[in-house]
């Protein structure tokens, strides 16, 4: 099973104010482009993740591992599946890539896991 990850581009930005937790509301407006990742999931005995980025972090600090951990801490299932990233978006382009992969991550769990989490859950 298979899910595509969208690269974006910011046609504006602008930071508005800092939240108590340290992140600020900010408000944009933002475009797709044709470039994008793809991310494909099948059984496994435990949780892998693999990417063809060699550059990339593999563990808490890849926003897909972050992602499938909150995915299953909800769901209280074994991760028992194999995430394979296969990356079109460049690293720290500044074009959405780690974002919307870990987007990408919770829709296809979601799928592949037949979780029926509304969307609202999600992207929460």
């Amino acid at each position: 099973m298979e899910e595509v990850a969208p690269a974006k581009i910011n046609l504006s930005l602008q930071v508005l104010r800092r939240h108590d937790d340290g992140f600020h509301q900010i408000e944009t407006r933002m475009a797709p482009i044709s470039l994008y990742d793809s991310l494909q999931v099948e059984p496994a005995d435990a949780f892998e993740f693999r990417a063809d980025d060699p550059t990339l972090p593999m563990g808490e600090d890849n926003l897909v591992v972050r992602a499938a951990d909150l995915f299953f801490s909800q769901i209280k299932r074994e991760p028992k599946v194999r995430l394979i990233l296969i990356k079109k978006i460049p690293h720290g382009a500044g074009l959405g890539g780690g974002s919307s992969d870990a987007a990408a991550t919770l829709r296809l769990l979601n799928r592949f896991f037949d979780a029926k989490l509304p969307m609202e859950e999600l992207s929460a």
